[in-house]
């Protein structure tokens, strides 16, 4: 009678053990779930925003030499990353002609606006991801 007792409790604990297990594991896919649905909300809107920024920026020429982004691959991660090198471009290149124009220092000199100063060394040393 003792052996089959023991069997059956040794049996409960096991099982008891692994619905813990079980629950515990069901939370962590619960919370990873949503950590990843937030994060698709983010890039989502962060991919929105990139292409806003292309849009109101496509007035502007980009520098000689440099080519069009290919509009082939439009929901690609690549596209996104190559849209944002292209504003990127656009906006140095606006910052270059300006500067040539002297537009900085009479915005500055009129307060009209403020006009932060960037530092050239600064935005050469950001690195565009691979």
């Amino acid at each position: 009678k003792y052996s089959g007792e023991a069997k059956l409790s040794s049996g409960q604990r096991i099982l008891e053990e692994m619905q813990g297990k079980l629950e515990e594991n069901e939370s962590n896919s619960s919370n990873s779930r949503l950590k990843l649905e937030r994060m698709d909300r983010i890039l989502l809107n962060v991919k929105a925003g990139i292409e806003h920024l292309s849009d109101k920026l496509t007035s502007l020429k980009l520098p000689k030499g440099q080519g069009p982004v290919r509009l082939t691959q439009s929901t690609a991660d690549d596209f996104v990353i190559d849209l944002l090198a292209q504003c990127e471009q656009k906006l140095m290149k606006l910052m270059e002609d300006l500067e040539r124009e002297g537009c900085f220092r009479t915005l500055q000199r009129n307060g009209r606006r403020r006009v932060p100063s960037i530092d050239r060394e600064q935005v050469a040393d950001i690195q565009r991801p691979d």
